[in-house]
């Protein structure tokens, strides 16, 4: 009873509110209803205002109407929606958007999962029916559907074969139909979808070729075939989908080569073909998908070698290739692939080694070359990838033994399912241990590299070196370049370039290393020198080291047999090369030195001089310097200095310096004057005095720099302008760094506006209205107008074209705050106060002398403003009976009080004179002191 009720009532509303409709309200209404009811809305997860008296329908959960009234959007999804689509839904002819996805909506009654007259929905832009139990056809008249962008009907149980009037849907953007059992073909209509963005139909059970009609579907971006049972060549028109971005057509039944055609679709970032019976080679074209991400081709029988030309896919992180009849090398270029994450290929036919600089690929997390003939040893450059978490080499020809850095790999584990994190080596019967690494891991095989020698040995002999590890690989190194592939190798002639460590590297059949090191030293060493720098004209001295006999020879048929021969008088035909042989108790030690007339003296080379600047020359080194330069110039100090160069101070300067022995040398300068560099300086905009300050750039036309002049302060290397104090044009001047040569300093200007106010009291107010008193506004600064505005007990304002005071009159006492404004925008305040010089004076005129009572007892003067008083007391006949002075207004302590009087009762005429901020002021009373 209690719905009859409700749903009655609601068909009132409907029928009340159709009047103003620009649509059939009332349908829309009924098939809400009838929806609400058909698909047991009572337990939706969602109905607020549902069914609700009173509740209009634009606030139901879900729904959405235009400004006419009308439903345009339905969005139920998720909402635990069940039982068959009602057929009333056609009714609602504004529908744009009809979401009802993951419910569990079911067939209807008439086999159908859509209503018959789904055409009716001539205004639907998204139908959304994914995640339910729809079965059966999909309805042809979805093919009707003119402004239909998003048709979503997967994950849901439709079969038979496709519509071909779906390919009428010109403005349809996606296409999602996976998961469901649609059987039959790709119709060919489906090529007229011009805008169709996604095309996903993987997951069904669709069969035949795929049409080479979806090659006329221009903004295809998607398409998915995925678990199909398509077969068929791929047709070459696929190519011309020049936006095409994700090609998934895996798992198929998919036969022929990979066309050429692909290479157009530069867009491409994912190529998805592995499970098919693809034959061929990889085409070469695919080299213009530049964006290729992955390429995924494994589980084919694709035949041919890996490609070289791959390593043009510089963006590829997966290639897969397992599966297959490719063979050939592994090419070496794969290390150019650098982005590379994931490379499988595994289970063909390769042959060849792997790659020595395969290391290069550091992002490389998977790596799968098992079941293959692939030989050689395994680089050791593979353990430079630390990402590295699957390593599957089992069942090739590897040889050799694991690279001591492999040691880096001990820490995964053996295993035989390739599709988790580990390694296997096993099945490469060469490779150390039959390519067990566990076992290689759990040992420490190390080959000897140890060595003899028969140092330490004099200079000038042979030196010995012999391997102890015999029938094995032998390399040698160490000092001035010394290696050797022997297992014996000698140095004759041993000398000090030939001391210090020595490293032998011995390699085993497996490639398994061993090496130590020795320190060789030299006995019986001598040594040469000479008293070089010699100047010419000076005497070359030769001396050797100790021995028991020493035989020179030199330049201009010298020889001698002193230990330390002296050559007098040196000319230039004494320059050359000095031996000496020196015989010891051990040895016989040949050495040479070399003797060169060396020149005195040094000229530093200038700084590049500015124009205007100082040129500064520096010689050292003598004790008499002779210069010579350009236009005449000649100075005879090591430095000297041109003030202000010119442009002809440009040329070649030399200086003749000479020392106290008779050596000379001559040394050349050439100096080049530059021009200064003007900057191009900032205009800075006009500021206020009362202005925060201002940062100033740290660079102008390009330089960096500093700044000076006044309110220009420096905190933690920036520069500040501060306006404060300041008033009118500032000169700033900006200062290139050092480090720019010939930059001038630069100069600007910033205007600062200064001005001032003052407010003062002209009078106070002095009458009880509080209405007397005013004030003078005086002010100065820059501008052309200004604005005063004040604020106290009254406001006002005035505005001024000038500075000339100007009085403001008949303003009540009290604090004000005066402001004054500039056409610029500068303000500036001030405060001053208008006092109340208003006096209201209370006299008591009856006082009783015997109460206790302190106000009666009391003579007290009340009043405001009133500074002291004094009293006069007459009696009756004129006589003067008390007087007292500075008596204090307000207060019984301070004022007179009758106890401290000898009056008696009485009538009295008292005198005060009350002294007032304006003066004094003169009071005659009555007073009648009482028992």
């Amino acid at each position: 009873m209690k719905f009859r009720f409700a749903y009655t009532f609601f068909i009132f509303i409907i029928y009340s509110l159709q009047a103003l409709s620009q649509c059939d309200r009332q349908r829309d209404s009924v098939a809400l209803v009838q929806l609400f009811i058909n698909a047991d809305g009572t337990n939706w997860a969602k109905n607020n205002n549902w069914f609700i008296p009173g509740q209009s329908i634009d606030t139901w959960y879900g729904v959405t109407l235009n400004s006419a009234g009308c439903v345009v959007e339905l969005n139920l999804n998720s909402n635990r929606l069940k039982g068959p689509i009602t057929d009333s839904i056609v009714n609602l002819s504004q529908l744009k958007i009809l979401n009802l996805n993951d419910n569990k909506l079911t067939i209807g009654n008439n086999t159908d999962s859509l209503p018959r007259e789904m055409n009716k929905l001539q205004n639907l832009e998204i139908l959304n029916l994914s995640g339910n139990l729809l079965g059966g056809p999909v309805n042809a008249a979805l093919g009707s559907l003119p402004n239909l962008k998003i048709l979503n009907l997967s994950l849901n149980y439709f079969n038979k074969k496709l519509p071909s009037n779906l390919g009428n849907l010109a403005n349809l953007k996606k296409l999602l139909l996976n998961q469901n059992e649609i059987t039959g073909s790709i119709p060919a209509s489906f090529g007229q979808l011009k805008q169709l963005d996604e095309l996903i139909l993987s997951n069904n059970k669709l069969s035949g070729p795929i049409p080479g009609e979806i090659g006329n579907m221009t903004n295809l971006r998607v398409i998915s075939l995925t678990s199909n049972q398509i077969s068929g060549n791929l047709p070459p028109e696929l190519g011309k989908l020049s936006k095409m971005q994700f090609m998934y057509l895996n798992e198929n039944a998919l036969t022929g080569g990979i066309p050429g055609d692909f290479g157009s679709l530069t867009e491409l970032r994912e190529l998805w073909l592995n499970n098919n019976s693809m034959t061929g080679a990889i085409p070469p074209e695919i080299v213009s998908n530049i964006n290729l991400k992955k390429l995924i081709l494994n589980n084919n029988k694709l035949s041919g070698n890996i490609p070289d030309f791959l390593s043009s896919l510089v963006s590829l992180a997966n290639l897969h290739l397992s599966f297959n009849n490719m063979d050939g090398n592994i090419p070496s270029s794969i290390s150019d692939l650098v982005n590379l994450e994931s490379l499988l290929i595994d289970n063909n036919f390769i042959t060849g080694e792997i790659p020595v600089d395969i290391g290069k690929l550091s992002k490389l997390n998977n790596f799968q070359i098992h079941n293959n003939q692939i030989s050689g040893n395994l680089p050791a450059s593979l353990s430079n990838i630390t990402v590295l978490k699957r390593i599957y080499f089992q069942n090739n020809k590897l040889k050799g033994c694991f690279p001591e850095s492999y040691r880096n790999f001990c820490q995964l584990v053996f295993n035989t399912n390739t599709n988790v994190n580990g390694y296997n080596f096993l099945g490469n019967p060469d490779l150390i241990f039959e390519g067990d690494f566990f076992q290689w891991c759990s040992t420490n095989y190390k080959v000897n590299g140890n060595f003899f020698t028969n140092a330490p040995i004099c200079e000038g002999n042979t030196l010995m070196l012999e391997a102890e590890a015999q029938n094995f690989f032998y390399s040698w190194e160490g000092p001035g370049g010394f290696t050797s592939m022997e297992k014996d190798p000698l140095i004759e002639n041993f000398n000090s370039n030939y001391t210090g460590l020595y490293q032998l590297t011995v390699t085993d059949a497996y490639g398994c290393t061993g090496s130590s090191v020795q320190a060789i030293n030299i006995i019986g060493e001598g040594n040469i020198t000479v008293n070089t720098p010699v100047c010419e004209g000076k005497t070359i001295i030769l001396s050797a080291s100790d021995g028991l006999s020493w035989e020179w020879t030199g330049p201009d048929n010298f020889f001698s047999t002193e230990k330390s021969p002296k050559i007098p008088n040196a000319t230039l035909l004494n320059e050359g090369t000095y031996k000496v042989k020196i015989k010891t108790a051990d040895c016989t030690i040949e050495k040479e030195t070399e003797v060169e007339l060396t020149t005195i003296g040094n000229v530093k080379s200038p700084d590049i001089p500015c124009e205007g600047n100082d040129l500064v020359l520096e010689a050292s080194g003598g004790s008499l310097y002779l210069w010579t330069g350009p236009n005449n110039f000649s100075a005879n100090t090591a430095n000297t200095e041109i003030k202000s160069v010119t442009k002809n101070k440009t040329g070649l300067y030399s200086v003749e310096i000479r020392d106290n022995t008779g050596c000379r040398s001559t040394f050349n300068v050439t100096v080049e004057v530059k021009e200064p560099v003007f900057v191009k300086m900032q205009e800075f905009e006009d500021v206020c005095s009362s202005d925060e300050r201002i940062l100033l750039p740290q660079e102008q036309d390009g330089y960096t720099g500093s700044w000076e002049g006044k309110g220009v302060e420096e905190n933690d290397g920036n520069y500040y302008f501060s306006p404060h104090g300041l008033n009118g044009e500032i000169n700033l001047l900006f200062n290139p760094s050092p480090s720019f040569s010939c930059v001038a300093k630069g100069e600007t200007n910033i205007f600062v506006h200064h001005v001032s106010v003052t407010g003062i009291e002209i009078a106070p107010n002095i009458t009880k209205e509080n209405r007397s008193g005013s004030f003078q506004i005086m002010s100065s600064g820059s501008g052309n107008s200004f604005v005063f505005e004040w604020e106290g007990p009254v406001s006002g304002s005035k505005e001024t074209n000038d500075h000339s005071p100007f009085d403001i009159e008949k303003v009540p006492s009290g604090e004000y705050f005066l402001t004054m404004t500039n056409d610029i925008g500068c303000s500036v305040i001030d405060s001053f106060d208008i006092r109340n010089f208003y006096s209201e004076i209370l006299i008591p005129n009856v006082v009783r002398k015997s109460s206790s009572s302190a106000n009666n007892a009391t003579f007290t003067v009340y009043g405001e403003n009133i500074i002291s008083y004094d009293i006069e007391v007459y009696n009756r006949w004129g006589n003067l009976d008390y007087y007292a002075n500075r008596l204090m207004a307000n207060d019984e302590q301070n004022g007179w009080n009758l106890s401290s009087s000898s009056l008696q009762t009485g009538v009295y005429i008292i005198v005060l004179t009350i002294n007032l901020p304006k003066g004094q002021e003169k009071r005659i009373e009555n007073l009648t002191i009482l028992e």
